[in-house]
């Protein structure tokens, strides 16, 4: 409903900003190639492959076992 837009987005605003910069980054160039109608190239590959070999994937994994919030 248009009456809960501000509070929708204001609420995944919060969830986006509390993710690691590198999913934030990679997200946000996926997003953009879809939209231009870019197909899956190694560029949008190697943003998976960075990302899982971050230190923020390394710290989300660490922090789902501790069951505690990560730390990014």
């Amino acid at each position: 409903p248009a009456g809960g837009l501000a509070d929708r987005a204001k609420e995944l605003a919060t969830t986006i900003a509390t993710r690691s910069r590198v999913s934030q980054r990679g997200a946000k160039e996926i997003i953009t190639a879809i939209t231009e109608g870019r197909d899956e190239d190694e560029s949008i590959r190697s943003l998976y492959d960075d990302a899982v070999h971050s230190a923020d994937y390394a710290e989300g994994v660490r922090a789902f076992l501790e069951k505690r919030p990560p730390r990014f």
